[in-house]
């Protein structure tokens, strides 16, 4: 499994050594197989992920800016993984402050998943919760309350009040609550 090392130690906390494994682990099939190659692909996104995680938030955008490029070329526009590194380029979009083009990449984005997996897969609930972070960041602060609460209770219908996701979404509905100045909601 590509980045599965990386992956456990980023879940542990261990950021820092998760980066030199990633990055280990993306040469070696960049060298072995080339840019474009699904795995490489894969890997390139486990990186920038890392590279998130150590504050490297520039780096990060470039490379998944990079990943999501080729990825186009060689997946199909649909595909999921597609989708998925454009719901964290979007957020390495946020992150560095360009908050028009992550809302319009996530626009497109929540709307294809929507079409492809319904509305209430947990891929599409992670682009409409970064929509309406973008939309709230943006100061379009009705239109990111209306769809944090709409996004709110398809966690909940879906996967119940416990679900880590879903007290992520409740805390951007707070932050949208709070951004209006309506702190009693």
């Amino acid at each position: 499994q590509v980045g599965s090392q990386a992956a456990g130690l980023r879940a542990l906390g261990h950021f820092k050594e998760a980066l030199a494994s990633d990055r280990q682990t993306y040469e070696s099939l960049k060298e072995q197989f080339g840019a474009d190659y699904q795995r490489t692909l894969m890997a390139a996104h486990n990186l920038a992920c890392s590279m998130r995680l150590n504050g490297e938030f520039f780096s990060a955008l470039s490379l998944d800016k990079e990943t999501f490029e080729r990825a186009q070329a060689v997946l199909s526009r649909d595909h999921p993984r597609n989708l998925l590194m454009a719901t964290y380029l979007a957020l390495d979009m946020r992150t560095v402050g360009s908050f028009q083009e992550s809302v319009d990449l996530l626009r497109v984005t929540h709307a294809r998943y929507q079409a492809i997996l319904g509305g209430e897969m947990l891929e599409a609930l992670l682009a409409a919760k970064g929509l309406a972070a973008s939309l709230r960041k943006l100061g379009e602060l009705n239109e990111a309350r209306r769809l944090s609460q709409e996004t709110y209770s398809r966690y909940l219908t879906r996967y119940g009040q416990a679900s880590p996701d879903a007290l992520s979404c409740a805390l951007n509905l707070a932050g949208d609550y709070a951004a209006l100045g309506d702190v009693a909601d």
